[in-house]
């Protein structure tokens, strides 16, 4: 099999939502715990104290960035599927809104949870059941909230848009998502104690007060919080930047987006009738511009979207919705340069 890989220009880079560029700062910070500094955080040893140190000062400094009340709050996992994937063993009286990533959607299902019935993008859940409720959809962009005691998946809110976890019951997201590495992510707890090793996601050598066994991701912990930093001090600059960008796509198409009531200015969910949303996005590869058809976990998937179709979507019309989604490496001029190609490709394939 032969796989041609097109190199794409950061600025042409328009599926942030799937994953961001790491951050240089957050390299940076990073390249000492890969190289020399290479301590297991839970050896007795010099090394591994300074290992430590680093694990817990990161932990500190995210704890105080968010607000939160303790660092005992943040767990380190591998990234919000093994965070969100932790939580089904905390509650047993749960319920999930339609509009979740498969993360929580396959397990809720497996586990036989109800799904909450909706109209648009408006639910009406059980008063006397835990929540699982996206603060911002990843395929739509759609902003979510509610009172009532909730699991939170914050993967796409955190870094971007102003938000309070401490609201949560509890709350999962990545580091890739707001300039941090790949396979490192925060399962946060307003009460860490509901969770131990009798009911951890997995067992082993204790770590995280036995709360999340295996050893410690080190250099990505430290990215993570760099990242998490630097988006933060950055984020009013940046959400300005993505929605002039985002305005501009909308000028350039003249086609309607999947918009929520209240609404992510970094996601943009567009349906294109007669087009199917995989082609236009290989279609958009070959001309140097990254884009996709929803979610990357689900992207070679032929199924249309479970959340679309909930929110009133014909499985067709599912099938020509494509996702683009911005940060600050993109550009008003790349932007209206994606338009462009992305109208040519939508008429040569609407006459193949």
């Amino acid at each position: 099999m032969t796989f041609i890989i097109n190199l794409v220009l950061p600025e042409n880079y328009f599926d942030n939502a799937a994953t961001t560029p790491l951050h240089p700062a957050a390299l940076e910070a990073m390249l000492p715990w890969l190289t020399t500094q290479h301590g297991n955080p839970h050896s007795l040893h010099s090394w591994g104290a300074r290992s430590h140190y680093a694990v817990e000062q990161a932990r500190t400094e995210i704890t105080e960035l968010l607000n939160l009340e303790d660092p005992s709050q943040i767990i380190f996992t591998s990234g919000a599927t093994e965070s969100c994937n932790t939580f089904f063993n905390l509650s047993q009286n749960l319920q999930i809104s339609p509009f979740e990533h498969s993360a929580l959607r396959v397990p809720a299902k497996l586990k036989g949870i109800p799904i909450i019935p909706n109209q648009g993008h408006s639910i009406n859940p059980d008063p006397t059941k835990t929540l699982i409720l996206t603060a911002c959809s990843n395929e739509t962009g759609a902003l979510y909230s509610t009172t009532q005691p909730w699991f939170c998946d914050a993967t796409q809110i955190i870094g971007k848009l102003p938000f309070d976890l401490s609201q949560t019951q509890a709350a999962a997201f990545s580091a890739h998502k707001f300039g941090g590495p790949m396979g490192v992510g925060v399962l946060y707890l307003q009460d860490p104690n509901i969770l131990s090793e009798s009911n951890a996601h997995q067992a082993g050598g204790g770590q995280e007060h036995s709360r999340r066994s295996g050893t410690l991701n080190v250099p990505g912990i430290i990215g993570l919080a760099t990242a998490l930093r630097i988006a933060l001090q950055n984020q009013e600059q940046t959400t300005s930047h993505v929605r002039n960008l985002r305005q501009i796509l909308q000028e350039e198409l003249h086609l309607p987006m999947n918009d929520g009531p209240q609404q992510s200015p970094d996601i943009a969910s567009i349906t294109i009738p007669r087009i199917v949303a995989q082609n236009l996005v290989l279609e958009l590869d070959r001309h140097g511009f990254a884009i996709s058809s929803g979610a990357a976990c689900s992207s070679a998937s032929t199924e249309p979207s479970p959340v679309l179709i909930a929110l009133g979507l014909s499985p067709a019309e599912a099938q020509s919705t494509i996702r683009i989604s911005f940060s600050a490496q993109n550009t008003p001029e790349s932007t209206k340069t994606l338009a462009i190609e992305l109208k040519k490709a939508v008429q040569s394939l609407r006459t193949t």
